[in-house]
């Protein structure tokens, strides 16, 4: 009489255990691209090469000039003139020359994996010319 009980309780535990895993197995979506910076800590003035790929087709691309301040205000950024989710890969080349390549997608370590949906991605030259690049998930703040 009890065994009947036993076996309801344990299937119904086993089946609600196994579902909330669900979650876990890397079901979270592609994220956003919200926006690109690009920054130049330089005293020289930089020329950035842009290019956004969502999904292996081009959807921006462009060129920027910033003039050498030394300081972090010679600055500007490309935001969500693309739409939809990645994934995406970000390229910028600086000053027809050296190249960094920034992956966003859901399992990329290219950029910080937080808990939000939206990627931010950034390219800077140092006070030396060279070319870094940064990136990471947050909340973001729109639909891209």
């Amino acid at each position: 009489m009890y065994r009947g009980r036993f076996l309801e309780v344990l299937g119904t535990g086993v089946g609600a255990a196994a579902s909330g895993c669900h979650g876990l197995t890397g079901t979270r979506r592609e994220p956003y691209l919200e926006a690109v910076t690009v920054r130049n800590l330089d005293t020289a003035d930089h020329e950035f090469g842009l290019a956004v790929e969502r999904a292996g087709s081009v959807v921006h691309e462009e060129t920027i000039e910033l003039a050498g301040s030394g300081t972090d205000q010679s600055q500007t950024s490309v935001a969500c003139d693309w739409s939809g989710r990645g994934p995406f890969v970000v390229t910028c080349t600086l000053n027809d020359g050296e190249t960094e390549r920034v992956r966003v997608d859901r399992s990329s370590d290219d950029i910080d994996q937080g808990q939000g949906a939206y990627a931010q991605v950034t390219f800077t030259t140092t006070d030396t010319g060279a070319l870094g690049s940064s990136g990471y998930l947050d909340d973001g703040g729109r639909e891209c």
